[in-house]
């Protein structure tokens, strides 16, 4: 009889390993970590942020005061100019009395007042080519600042000449002399004498008061008017 040959079965150990449903498990397993990881990292009490809100204050700015800040009070004052054109300068509005005086030999005058010389004070202006003028700026000029002179005598009354520190005036370095009766009610007035040198002229600008109260009243208007000045030649 032929002989029959019997092939084994398979054990169940022995089957084919199904790598689909491997790889389906390991990607449900992975999502599955996942979502519990997410769900545990929602579920943890969230640490309290202490925020500050910075309010920040405005600083109160400080304005520095400038000359062009301050209002002009010679803005609205009238204007002269002498009738040679060598000077233009303001003047107060209220002030009515200009008086330009016809030229004695090479000097020139004009005076400005609010009403008139008499008892109230009033600017002096010469501008004068005389040599004694010329010799007057020089020895000024010569003398140190503080230093007093005394001049007077039978017919001028005494008065005392303070050589001053010198003043720009429309960029011109001028000499400063302050005069003050040795009495007052003398003949003498007080002043203050601006001298400027032009070459060819000597301009002489005067603050003039009969007392030292007028006189130290009307300084800082004198000082106003001196600031508008411009010399035209």
């Amino acid at each position: 009889m032929p002989e029959i040959t019997t092939q084994p079965q398979p054990t169940p150990n022995q089957k084919s390993i199904n790598w689909k449903n491997i790889l389906i498990g390991a990607v449900i397993g992975a999502v599955a970590i996942g979502l519990g990881v997410l769900i545990f990292l929602l579920l943890q009490p969230k640490d309290e942020i202490s925020s500050t809100v910075t309010t920040k204050k405005a600083t109160p700015s400080v304005k520095i005061s400038t000359p062009s800040a301050k209002k002009d009070e010679t803005s609205d004052w009238k204007t002269f100019s002498d009738k040679e054109k060598t000077i233009t300068l303001k003047y107060p509005k209220e002030w009515d009395f200009v008086r330009e005086n016809p030229p004695i030999g090479k000097s020139r005058s004009i005076v400005i007042a609010q009403e008139d010389v008499v008892g109230d004070p009033y600017i002096q202006i010469y501008i004068s080519s005389r040599n004694s003028d010329f010799d007057y700026y020089k020895k000024l000029a010569e003398r140190p600042v503080g230093s007093i002179v005394k001049e007077g005598g039978p017919v001028h009354p005494w008065v005392s000449k303070k050589r001053l520190e010198n003043l720009t005036v429309d960029g011109y370095i001028t000499l400063r002399e302050q005069v003050e009766p040795e009495q007052e009610g003398s003949r003498a007035s007080y002043q203050l004498i601006v001298l400027i040198n032009r070459e060819n002229y000597v301009l002489d600008v005067r603050q003039t008061a009969d007392t030292k109260k007028d006189f130290d009243s009307s300084q800082k208007l004198f000082f106003q008017i001196l600031s508008t000045f411009k010399l035209l030649d």
